[in-house]
């Protein structure tokens, strides 16, 4: 078996069938769910995807769970939200055939938020690490996370292409729960609690950095919409860690007297 296609998904029945049909050239596709209350595992099953049930801790977690159940010589990572394009397959097939190939791939892709794609500011185009070779990759990090590449690390050039958050519906239903694992991530980085003048300026300093020198206005109405939500995130973000770590002092018990 050359190719898995692995991907992770939880109530994604709108958006998962789109997936699951740009990746019917893998050798197999694994879904992981994470207890779904929508048509999400039937749909992967009849598209002919193996699927598992795992319940969701943290995202890394996850997709390293995801891995090991992959029989291929090569894993693609992708999300439901996510589409292979036509000249990627090409060019995966290509690759994963050359004897010379790398240990692991990043691939660009095209973010699409609210109706349209982004190009500019903190959501434009991105190479995140996606296609390695079995027994080279892991993946880290609670939330945001990255696919380590163990070995000698190439690129694709052909994309694909990300669907996100259509709605701020959308948005917000995943806002609770990312905020709280980036906290949580940050804290197990032992970063220090962030001080009032830090949370009040950190967001308006990411507003500009990526909406005026990454040019982020480019993209129209949609773009400052992204960027204007990106620096509240950050904003809500900082304050669990504080939220956080308080609750730690708090719990910790007392040193005995001697």
């Amino acid at each position: 078996m050359l190719l898995s296609a692995v991907l992770i998904a939880c109530n994604e029945e709108k958006k998962i069938q789109s997936c699951l049909d740009s990746l019917q050239f893998a050798d197999e596709i694994i879904v992981v769910d994470s207890g779904s209350h929508d048509r999400t595992p039937e749909i992967a099953r009849k598209s002919g995807a193996r699927v598992f049930t795992r319940m969701l801790d943290n995202f890394a977690a996850q997709r390293n769970y995801a891995l090991s159940l992959a029989e291929g010589e090569w894993i693609l990572f992708v999300d439901a939200d996510e589409r292979v394009s036509l000249e990627l397959r090409l060019e995966i097939e290509k690759t994963i055939r050359d004897p010379q190939a790398s240990d692991g791939y990043t691939l660009s892709r095209i973010n699409h938020v609210f109706g349209g794609p982004l190009f500019y500011g903190a959501s434009g185009r991105d190479h995140p690490a996606r296609l390695v070779r079995r027994g080279k990759g892991q993946w880290e990090g609670l939330v945001h996370e990255r696919l380590c590449i163990q070995g000698r690390q190439g690129a694709l050039q052909r994309e694909f292409h990300h669907v996100t958050t259509q709605t701020l519906s959308e948005y917000f239903a995943k806002f609770n729960l990312y905020t709280t694992l980036d906290a949580q991530e940050m804290i197990r980085k032992g970063r220090a609690k962030p001080s009032w003048p830090v949370i009040l300026i950190r967001p308006w300093a990411e507003f500009f950095y990526y909406y005026i020198l990454k040019l982020g206005f480019r993209d129209g109405a949609r773009g400052f919409i992204y960027q204007a939500l990106s620096s509240f995130y950050v904003f809500v973000k900082c304050l669990k860690v504080r939220e956080l770590l308080q609750q730690k002092d708090v719990q910790k018990p007392e040193s005995d007297v001697i």
